[in-house]
């Protein structure tokens, strides 16, 4: 049985009532996933450094590396088993970049190199380097065109294939987060890009996405953001590429399976709160009414046909955690949400 997918929800929340953040890291990826679970992908990459520091090198994370083989620190930490969840077999996944250039300057392929800066586990290929020809200056910008190739995994940990399902996260490469002297008590500026570890979270800057998926035709998808266009591929491969976007958050991730049961309702805040409650809010945070208040929100469900008679049960639980949630902690940023 496959558990419900909470997409919109991979993104850190934003401040309590506050505005939308810095976009620090920006991506365009374009990527089409094959019949035999493989992603063939492009992305173009822009990092602002946001920063006082000159910086000299980029690190990425390779997630899917974590399950090249039983050699990489997390299968060494977690001996094949998170929870109750366990790796199946031979169905390993991987990912390799394959071309690295700067926009309209140098070609870096050939200066990427595998570190393990947590363990000095030479076996483990999650995080590369590249040194930089010319350094980033406080305040400047790098745009990188990067091409890459990679295989998903049975699922495990957040990640993979299992017959025709797909849940593919943390499954591109992605620039970990530049942090100054003094962030979080670190003695001198660097990156913060860790090893996937067996007990760990995901870190990442805060910035806007725009993905391309190419799918089979028959695939229904569901992914973070708003989707923005569909357009069914030409010839004979009967393909579909789906276009989403969006803002202020952390991460991409995204589902297919040709059996989803793909159902929409709106959150309507005005139906769904009372005046009193918003009054109540705003006085006891000293903010407007109008601060307070909560916004409309496209709720989507992804479903196994099994479970389509569980849609109103969803959607009720979906709408009072918008509304709950939003009341107590702040509103929901974003416009859509896909469970």
């Amino acid at each position: 049985m496959i558990p419900p997918l909470v997409i919109a929800l991979l993104a850190a929340a934003l401040p309590l009532f506050g505005a939308g953040a810095k976009h620090i890291a920006n991506y365009d990826i374009d990527v089409t996933l094959t019949s035999d679970h493989k992603l063939r992908g492009t992305e173009t990459l822009t990092w602002w450094n946001d920063s006082p520091d000159t910086v000299a090198t980029l690190q990425f994370h390779l997630y899917l590396n974590a399950f090249k083989n039983s050699r990489s620190t997390f299968f060494r930490e977690s001996g094949g088993q998170l929870r109750s969840d366990k790796a199946e077999g031979d169905h390993w996944g991987w990912i390799d970049v394959t071309s690295m250039k700067i926009r309209q300057g140098a070609d870096l392929t050939r200066k990427i190199v595998f570190i393990q800066p947590d363990d000095a586990n030479l076996d483990d290929q999650t995080v590369i380097e590249v040194p930089l020809p010319e350094p980033v200056k406080p305040g400047g910008t790098i745009q990188l065109d990067i091409a890459f190739h990679a295989q998903l995994p049975k699922v495990y940990a957040r990640t993979g294939w299992h017959g025709t399902f797909h849940l593919v996260g943390q499954w591109y490469p992605k620039l970990g987060v530049w942090e100054t002297a003094g962030m979080r008590g670190r003695a001198q500026p660097g990156w913060n890009c860790h090893q996937f570890h067996a007990n760990s979270e995901f870190y990442s800057n805060f910035g806007r996405y725009k993905v391309r998926l190419t799918v089979p035709a028959e695939m229904v998808v569901g992914a973070t953001g708003e989707l923005r266009d569909k357009q069914s591929g030409g010839g004979a491969a009967k393909t579909a590429t789906y276009t989403f976007y969006q803002e202020d958050v952390t991460d991409f991730a995204w589902t297919a399976q040709p059996n989803f049961v793909r159902l929409e309702r709106m959150f309507e805040a005005a139906r769904e709160t009372e005046p009193k409650e918003i009054a109540e809010i705003a006085k006891l945070h000293g903010i407007s009414e109008r601060e307070a208040g909560l916004s409309d929100v496209r709720m989507i469900l992804l479903l196994q046909p099994e479970h389509q008679r569980q849609a109103e049960r969803h959607f009720k639980a979906l709408a009072a955690a918008i509304k709950w949630f939003g009341l107590w902690y702040g509103r929901y940023p974003y416009k859509t949400i896909t469970v």
